[in-house]
């Protein structure tokens, strides 16, 4: 598996599952588009759990209760799940590179000790920050999944007006929560400072609650407000073809929600959406 370049300014890390449907949209859809940037100082990550039939059967039961019976019901489990975790609040799993063909996607891997469950994202993303801090150079890191399109031409203006500051930079879409905001899982940037921030205070991290709602958490308990980068969501082929090109290349990121887990047509989306932002 061929190294990183540790002195690319972004370090985009994609949160990565090693089944379908998630792998065939890794696999056909998203990682193509990383060749067709037009911004190049970047390299890309993929980080994955250990599987387990155990971790898979939970795992899946979520996702078919979130698609089939909702999200409350799916966020039952999720959160049952979340509490249990709680003594490994101070947890830090390893991450190390994965061998060749070990994650099912053409590019460099990381492999990070702990099951692969919805209600481990935490862990599995503090361990890829780690990495990010002590195997990078990169000012900036980008925390995304295999269902999202960057368009990282579009994110160069924010870091222009972001390199001014010695602040950390805690920025994405930003949702509400019943504890206040926090970025979206799916497209989070942070700079070295608030990823440092975020580690030496783990113990602020609450493990109830989903991982990116929880990130948003720690960094209200620290003083960090988190700043607005707008991120487009595309439901469908139709939807695509309604929207102009000049509009979709004013976007950073795209999210990709096309329906039930079985019937995902997230990489026709993906392939029509890298060449209208080539245009």
């Amino acid at each position: 598996m061929k190294p990183i370049d540790e002195n690319k300014r972004i370090l985009v890390g994609v949160m990565h599952v090693t089944r379908d449907p998630w792998l065939r949209i890794a696999q056909l859809g998203q990682f193509p588009s990383w060749g067709s940037q037009k911004y190049r100082n970047f390299e890309t990550v993929y980080f994955f759990s250990r599987t387990s039939r155990i971790a898979n059967y939970l795992d899946s039961t979520i996702e078919n209760l979130k698609w089939r019976k909702g999200r409350n019901a799916a966020y039952g489990i999720s959160y049952l799940l979340m509490w249990t975790l709680f003594p490994l609040r101070r947890f830090g799993p390893r991450a190390v590179t994965a061998k060749d063909g070990e994650s099912g996607v053409d590019g460099f891997s990381l492999k990070v000790a702990i099951p692969e469950l919805t209600a481990s994202m935490r862990w599995k993303k503090l361990a890829f920050l780690k990495f990010f801090l002590s195997k990078t150079k990169s000012e900036y890191v980008i925390i995304t999944n295999s269902s999202s399109i960057l368009n990282l031409a579009a994110l160069e203006e924010f870091l222009e007006g972001a390199d001014v500051s010695e602040d950390p930079i805690y920025a994405g879409p930003i949702n509400s929560a019943h504890d206040g905001v926090f970025t979206s899982g799916s497209f989070t940037v942070m700079n070295r400072q608030a990823a440092k921030l975020l580690l030496k205070n783990a113990k602020l991290i609450p493990t109830h609650t989903m991982d990116d709602v929880c990130f948003g958490t720690a960094f209200k308990r620290m003083g960090v407000k988190p700043i607005q980068i707008d991120s487009l969501s595309i439901e469908n082929l139709s939807s695509l073809a309604n929207l102009g090109t000049e509009y979709l290349r004013s976007f950073a990121h795209f999210r990709l929600k096309s329906g039930p887990l079985e019937n995902r047509a997230d990489v026709e989306i993906m392939q029509q959406l890298i060449e209208r932002l080539k245009v």
